[in-house]
């Protein structure tokens, strides 16, 4: 009998950023945004422009953020203090009107991003 064993490297993210959606996508219902072509584009524009600036700014470690839509908003995920500070940054300046709501250190880290 043969078995196949996969290895997997587990991420362990102490730092959490809470990124608020746009506002035309806020407080809507997931029904909603499914059903309407624009809020499904403005959150696809929304994660691209996250994801490129977390690529940009990331360099002690590596970041993360869900595939799955939270009516919260973004969560984005960071294994190094630095990385996220800088992308707090550059995510105040650059993506008006991208609200920060919270920045967690998680004591537990997980490999939930």
């Amino acid at each position: 009998m043969e078995y196949n064993v996969k290895y997997a490297y587990i991420m362990a993210f102490n730092y959490r950023i809470w990124l608020k959606w746009p506002p035309t996508c806020r407080s809507r219902s997931w029904l909603d945004i499914i059903n309407r072509p624009d809020l499904m584009q403005a959150l696809s524009e929304f994660r691209e422009v996250v994801e490129e600036v977390a690529r940009m700014r990331c360099r002690n470690g590596e970041w993360g953020m869900p595939e799955l839509f939270d009516v919260n908003g973004l969560a984005v995920s960071f294994e190094d203090k630095q990385d996220a500070a800088r992308f707090a940054q550059v995510m105040a300046i650059e993506s008006e009107p991208v609200e920060l709501i919270e920045t967690v250190h998680d004591d537990q880290p997980s490999t939930i991003v």
